[in-house]
């Protein structure tokens, strides 16, 4: 990953860019995501971006999204944004 990948990879990455990743729309995107945080080693190396959904996310966009069974939150690995 160059230094310019990488410097983008730690920004917020958008509501369309997280819906093309997780499979879901915009829309629910911006309904149902609380906040986004850094993935990363206490290194400081960037493995992606977690995504943390609301506590009353229904349980269809939680595994539409790829969550695990009572987790409210997904990572999207840094090699995968689209």
């Amino acid at each position: 990953m160059s230094s310019s990948q990488l410097n983008v990879a730690r920004e917020d990455l958008g509501e369309e860019t997280i819906a093309e990743n997780l499979g879901l729309s915009p829309e629910e995107v911006a309904k149902w995501m609380v906040r986004q945080e850094l993935d990363q080693s206490e290194e400081g190396v960037l493995f992606g971006h977690r995504i943390v959904f609301a506590d009353d996310t229904p349980k269809s966009i939680l595994e539409k999204a790829g969550a695990e069974e009572g987790e409210l939150y997904v990572i999207i690995s840094s090699g995968l944004y689209a």
